[in-house]
């Protein structure tokens, strides 16, 4: 980080606080709500919290699409500027041009793939893996990895 300014006010960084604020947002009008609907189920406060469900209920619902809108943003800056997060994010071990986004997916940890296409065989050590290769999920040189220990 060599300049806060930068990094408070990086597209990236915008985004987040967006999604995360709004889905701050979210999780209020779910807490009103149910802390109406605990007063109509002791019959108390029953005017005020009828109010208080429906305009829980609408700030959530616009809260939601807007979380949308910005979970969107967030994704779409991710797979512009950090292609490697988005593969992580995505789970994928074999990458291809124009891959779908996956909604809901499922690690194999154990899994080990190597890059058939590369030559590279799975368990092969990093030092053993030619300069020139490039990740075929990611799209980023051998250069740009940082092995880990």
């Amino acid at each position: 980080m060599a300049n806060f300014w930068e990094v408070l006010l990086s597209p990236t960084a915008i985004h987040k606080f967006l999604h995360v604020i709004t889905n701050a947002y979210v999780i209020g009008s779910l807490f009103v709500i149910g802390v109406s609907a605990w007063f109509l189920l002791k019959n108390r406060h029953v005017i005020f919290a009828k109010k208080s469900i429906v305009i829980g209920a609408v700030f959530g619902l616009l809260s939601s699409l807007f979380l949308v809108v910005t979970g969107d943003g967030s994704a779409l800056d991710v797979a512009q500027t950090q292609p490697m997060k988005l593969a992580a994010m995505e789970g994928l071990y074999n990458g291809e041009e124009g891959a779908g986004l996956v909604a809901v997916g499922m690690l194999k940890p154990g899994k080990k793939v190597g890059d058939p296409d590369g030559e590279i065989a799975p368990g092969t050590a990093f030092e053993d893996i030619p300069d020139d290769w490039v990740c075929p999920v990611c799209g980023v040189g051998k250069g740009d990895f940082v092995p880990e220990d």
